[in-house]
């Protein structure tokens, strides 16, 4: 392939135009206007994201009442004349007589008018064997790399034509510089190309999948399985922790209450922040209560069943009556 080719195929098969090609063209070989409703149910898109994307193919051609008749392949009478299975239909430009058969599936027979001496070039094309037949032998195929991609049909399909021959074509190369021809088999490899780089390309955008599958993400990193009910879990069992410190000691209560409650609203919204800050506080109100303990269980024994220290000193009073009487 020359640079000019390489170009060509990869501008075309980037070319947004592509995403409804092939189904807009099975429905319009048939002779026959397609409805955006036949076009929606044949991509299943809805008839709203067909119309958009049809909107981004301004050369597409409507009836009067709003039904397709033209896009690449279309309805009205051109220079390429296109005939598939007995349906005379007709193509933009000579290149797309070469690319339909293999995107449909379906042998044509061609015929082009030469734009410099008005004669007709006769081509049959096969979408497995190729191109089988030319008429004259001589023919040729201008192509050109568009330059701008927002009009495929007058940035390319203008300048794309047949012609019986090199010399037929020099006078129109003389006033397209940029241009180049390619036997009519050659161009069929280049179209061949175009194709395979247009139907395996991956696509981007809304192009890439149906809008519903093209729903916005959620802004939370993806959990492994069941990483949600696990931090559930783990909540729980410090809440769990936290209900037995409360009921097996008095000191620092308030405290444990507090973490304790932290702990559950974290469990409650999943939010292992909250979660942690009402863990830090539990274990903050224990080592803070063993502390306590030991220091109280110092000056009243090691025996004493009280885990927590007296709040305040026992007074112990003297019955008035004993101290009247004398006893002891």
């Amino acid at each position: 392939m020359t640079p000019l080719t390489t170009d060509l195929t990869d501008r075309l098969a980037r070319s947004e135009e592509t995403a409804l090609l092939v189904p807009l063209l099975r429905l319009l070989v048939a002779g026959d206007p397609v409805t955006i409703e036949q076009l929606a149910t044949a991509t299943a898109l809805t008839a709203d994201e067909v119309r958009t994307r049809l909107a981004a193919s301004p050369d597409t051609e409507y009836d009067d009442q709003g039904r397709i008749i033209g896009q690449g392949l279309t309805l009205r009478p051109t220079t390429h004349r296109f005939t598939v299975a007995g349906e005379e239909l007709y193509t933009w430009c000579a290149f797309d007589t070469l690319i339909f058969p293999t995107l449909l599936d379906r042998p044509a027979r061609v015929e082009s008018i030469s734009p410099a001496s008005g004669d007709t070039i006769r081509v049959t094309v096969d979408p497995t064997a190729g191109v089988t037949s030319v008429e004259p032998a001589t023919a040729v195929v201008s192509l050109v790399s568009p330059e701008a991609m927002h009009s495929i049909r007058s940035s390319f399909c203008n300048q794309v034509h047949y012609f019986a021959s090199r010399e037929d074509a020099a006078g129109w190369l003389t006033e397209h510089p940029m241009a180049q021809v390619l036997t009519v088999a050659d161009a069929f490899e280049v179209g061949s190309t175009l194709i395979t780089e247009m139907l395996e390309r991956p696509r981007t955008g809304a192009d890439e999948l149906p809008a519903a599958e093209t729903a916005p993400r959620e802004d939370r990193t993806p959990m492994p399985p069941n990483q949600d009910d696990q931090r559930g879990g783990r909540g729980l069992l410090l809440g769990a922790v936290a209900a037995l410190l409360v009921v097996g000691c008095c000191a620092l209560l308030p405290l444990l209450v507090v973490g304790g409650t932290i702990t559950g609203i974290g469990t409650l919204l999943r939010n292992p922040w909250v979660i942690t800050g009402g863990a830090a506080l539990l274990i903050l109100a224990v080592v803070a209560s063993i502390v306590m303990t030991a220091r109280a269980r110092r000056h009243r024994g090691e025996n004493d069943p009280d885990c927590c220290p007296p709040l305040r000193p026992t007074i112990t009073k003297t019955d008035p009556r004993r101290r009247e009487t004398g006893t002891k």
